[in-house]
């Protein structure tokens, strides 16, 4: 038997991103912040966030139109 330790494969500590920048749209920022969540997980993990948060904004775009409450946030 080797006395050899297995080791985990070398991994860089990448530091978090910074928070998005509000857009003005709080149910944007809430899809958007979403993202935070990636840091510290591993790659695999990362689809299920990006196909999330892609999912709840294609929703949001779509809602646009039909939206009776004015969400005209453009500065």
């Amino acid at each position: 038997m080797s006395d050899e330790v297995a080791r985990e494969p070398d991994v860089p500590d990448v530091p978090a991103a910074p928070p998005p920048d509000p857009t003005g749209d709080p149910r944007v920022d809430a899809a958007v912040a979403r993202l935070t969540e990636l840091a510290g997980r591993p790659v695999p993990e990362h689809v299920e966030i990006f196909e999330a948060v892609h999912q709840r904004l294609q929703e949001l775009l779509a809602s646009a139109d039909h939206d009776p409450e004015d969400h005209d946030h453009r500065p």
